[in-house]
């Protein structure tokens, strides 16, 4: 038995979804869910549906227009396990 137990598979691509955007924090550069999608295998409609608590939080934000997609707005080095798995 693991001492953390184990997380649920929405908190594991949760977590996934976030590692993707911590990546480009630096660059500033926004990703799409499409991209997203296509480098984790994890469909379009459910990241829909994960994306919208970090919004809620704070932690991310989205961009409009052609270059458009989702920014990790919180330093990732200041973001607690805690605060993606829920």
């Amino acid at each position: 038995m693991s001492f953390f137990g184990t997380i649920s598979s929405k908190e594991h691509n949760s977590l996934r979804l976030i590692i993707q955007l911590a990546q480009s924090y630096d660059s500033k550069q926004p990703l799409s869910l499409a991209e997203i999608s296509e480098e984790e295998g994890i469909s379009i409609k459910y990241l829909e549906q994960l994306i919208m608590p970090f919004k809620r939080a704070k932690i991310i934000k989205s961009q409009r227009g052609r270059s458009g997609g989702y920014i990790m707005i919180k330093d990732p080095k200041k973001i607690s396990l805690k605060e993606i798995i829920w």
